[in-house]
């Protein structure tokens, strides 16, 4: 992501006082000069019933949220074949067991219980072996699938961000624009320039000292030049920062463009996986289970 910087922003700020946004250049020239950012593009063309940006992060969520079911769907079958083999399995220890007790309670007779346990022990164990195969074959897609599900979420993820910060930055911008339209909108307007020049000559007075004493070089003069410039934006910020913080939460409208673009939620299923995150590293680690396989003679999982 690309940031604008102002002029001002490489500029010392005052002591205890932080920088701003807002081009101390910009706030200076009057309603019809006020700029927020001259190099963003964001604000340009929205006579589209679906913007560019928001059809692109609509796409791309479809995209990542169907990906998303399939993998959900894909797990459960592996989960239920991977327990209905654990299982099978204890019942057929259940089993053998229950037989071999019967057998020597009864003194070695072979009766109708034993055999539909001895039954039941061959039976589930082929289940088990059966539903272990299937669960096998399923494991075998289970790092690609999860693999096509991060590069599906991180693309949605990257287009919703940028959807996001388009749509905030021409919020702001309407939102400016509507304050700066009213009558104290332009009263500040007004006030700016020569507060701006007062506080450029405070800055300058308070390094008078210095300037007599002949000590300030080049670049020291131009740091002081660019505290006097930003000097403004910072007492701005600083007081929008106020007011923010005691102004009430605003009610977000039902159809603001960045309630769309809020984060989804992951799936129990992506959170719990641990793999290869991209196609290389599962190639390495298929590599390594062949080395393996090839060394030890038996096939790894």
């Amino acid at each position: 992501m690309n940031h604008t910087t102002h002029n001002a922003d490489n500029a010392t700020p005052a002591p205890g006082e932080t920088e701003t946004m807002i081009d101390a250049n910009a706030t200076t020239q009057g309603t019809e000069n006020v700029t927020i950012d001259a190099n963003d593009t964001s604000n340009a063309q929205e006579t589209d019933a679906v913007p560019e940006h928001m059809a692109t992060q609509a796409q791309l969520r479809d995209v990542y949220l169907a990906k998303r079911r399939d993998l959900q769907t894909y797990v459960d079958r592996l989960r239920r074949n991977q327990k209905g083999a654990a299982a099978a399995r204890e019942e057929a220890e259940t089993s053998d067991t229950r037989w071999r007790e019967l057998l020597r309670e009864n003194d070695g007779e072979v009766t109708r219980e034993v055999r539909q346990l001895k039954r039941a022990v061959t039976d589930n164990r082929e289940t088990a072996e059966e539903l272990e195969a299937l669960a096998a074959e399923l494991e075998k897609e289970y790092e690609t699938r999860n693999i096509d599900v991060i590069e599906a979420r991180t693309a949605y993820g990257s287009a919703a961000y940028k959807a996001k910060r388009i749509e905030l930055r021409k919020k702001f911008d309407r939102a400016l624009a509507a304050v700066i339209a009213t009558p104290e909108g332009q009263a500040l307007i007004d006030v700016m320039r020569p507060m701006q020049e007062m506080l450029e000559r405070d800055t300058r007075d308070s390094y008078q000292g210095l300037y007599q004493a002949g000590v300030v070089s080049d670049s020291y003069h131009a740091a002081i030049q660019a505290e006097a410039k930003n000097r403004l934006p910072v007492l701005l910020s600083t007081r929008l920062r106020k007011g923010q913080d005691e102004a009430l939460r605003p009610v977000v409208a039902e159809d603001d463009p960045l309630e769309t673009l809020k984060t989804i939620p992951q799936l129990d299923c992506e959170r719990e996986y641990k793999g290869p995150t991209n196609a290389l590293q599962l190639e390495m680690r298929r590599r390594r289970r062949v080395l393996e396989e090839q060394r030890t003679g038996r096939v790894q999982r």
